[in-house]
């Protein structure tokens, strides 16, 4: 369904009893009132798109981790929406779309590539990345967080990780927004023509590079795909091109989401920022507790594989239901108080940001690691900071809660300290 196609379903819906309009500025500025409508009055909702809205952070949990949901075909709305081509061969290939039991075949041939090990070894590099990105921000005295930060950080940690020349490392930004352009509830032509011809160049240039390792391999998350084996099975050059695109879209965008909306939800609760300086061991709670607050990630998907009832309910097998992961975040009867950040709320860690169950995400280890870095570098810069401006522009995106430009005025005692 395309842009104009979901504005024409929600204007003929005579009986949607509030403005739900994922495709609005205002809601993705600000959907916290939507959803705390929804929770309240309508939380197992029907929506005119023909799909299924979940917001209770119970029923959302429930569903990620309950067995009768699976991810099912929703491969197959990238081909609808591109084609058949290296989108949907993506979309095949990536454990983000597999059910059992392939799902469990891939994640555990991913996952010995993408160990613990392997990602406790990039902390220096992550260490060194946030002074040289923040370096120029102490001389001018004026820092984007988004721009200056929390966008290249994660760009250049994993297609370090991967093994990419950094000549290289620019276009995989480019690469990777236009492809996630495909997760969104509608996109327009022009959309989907730079997303398919992005994740085409991406699949060749996976491929080249793929060569690359298999004749020289190195010490990198590529080489250990190709070399990766359980019981004598491997993965496949599809499966190797899938999995790599995913580790690359979903590291990107949830780190620079995670550290940009982070650093604002500070700003707006600066107590928090003199707490975590008196108590550095609060952070990795913190990190938890940014992610719950200001969610980067707003839903994820699953498909029933039979009719299953919630709160009197019945989602019917094989329709499409949106477990939308920023509303459970902000749900009081979970999180009391939900609206205000707390980096040392208990249950920080009961966030869903991350997904549940067997498709937790197998990139969070990383991007927690990022962050706590990144916050703790960045809390003398941020005492007394202020933002320098007056209206905050929000990605045009509804998978994504994250901002472009999250530009802060910096004092010159802070530079000072952080510099030492």
């Amino acid at each position: 369904m395309n842009a104009s196609e979901i504005g024409t379903a929600a204007s003929a819906n005579d009986d949607l009893p509030f403005g739900f309009d994922p495709l609005s500025r205002g809601f993705r500025a600000d959907p916290w009132r939507t959803y705390e409508h929804m929770r309240r009055e309508d939380p197992v909702h029907r929506s005119p798109l023909g799909m299924w809205v979940l917001t209770r952070h119970d029923d959302v949990a429930a569903c990620l981790r309950d067995p009768r949901f699976c991810m099912g075909d929703f491969w197959k709305r990238q081909e609808e929406l591109l084609g058949p081509g290296a989108m949907s061969r993506m979309g095949r290939t990536s454990l983000f779309f597999k059910d059992p039991p392939d799902h469990g075949r891939l994640r555990g041939l991913v996952s010995r590539a993408f160990t613990p090990n392997a990602v406790e070894r990039v902390r220096p590099r992550i260490d060194a990345i946030v002074d040289e990105l923040l370096a120029s921000a102490l001389e001018r005295g004026t820092l984007d967080v988004v721009r200056d930060l929390a966008f290249p950080l994660p760009v250049r940690v994993t297609a370090e990780m991967l093994g990419v020349p950094q000549d290289d490392r620019d276009r995989f930004h480019h690469w990777t927004q236009s492809m996630n352009l495909s997760f969104e509830p509608a996109i327009t032509a022009d959309q989907a023509a730079l997303c398919h011809q992005a994740v085409g160049e991406l699949d060749a240039y996976l491929r080249a590079l793929i060569r690359e390792r298999r004749s020289a391999p190195r010490e990198d998350i590529l080489s250990g795909l190709i070399a990766a084996e359980v019981a004598g099975d491997h993965l496949t050059e599809d499966e190797i091109v899938g999995n790599t695109a995913l580790l690359l879209s979903a590291g990107y965008e949830t780190t620079m989401g995670l550290i940009g909306n982070g650093v604002l939800s500070l700003l707006r609760f600066p107590g928090e920022i003199a707490r975590l300086r008196d108590e550095p061991g609060l952070m990795p709670n913190a990190v938890e507790e940014f992610t719950r607050h200001e969610s980067p990630v707003q839903f994820t998907a699953r498909q029933p594989r039979v009719d299953v009832e919630i709160r009197g309910r019945t989602i019917h097998a094989g329709e499409h239901c949106r477990t939308i992961v920023a509303a459970a975040n902000r749900d009081p009867e979970r999180f009391p108080d939900p609206d205000r950040l707390d980096v040392g709320r208990e249950n920080a860690g009961e966030q869903v940001s991350f997904g549940d169950g067997r498709h937790f995400c197998l990139g969070a280890p990383l991007a927690r690691l990022e962050g706590a870095i990144a916050f703790a570098k960045l809390l003398p810069l941020l005492a007394g900071a202020e933002l320098a401006t007056a209206c905050l522009e929000w990605r045009d995106s509804f998978l994504n809660h994250a901002l472009e430009s999250l530009p802060v005025r910096v004092r010159g005692a802070a530079r000072v300290a952080a510099a030492r």
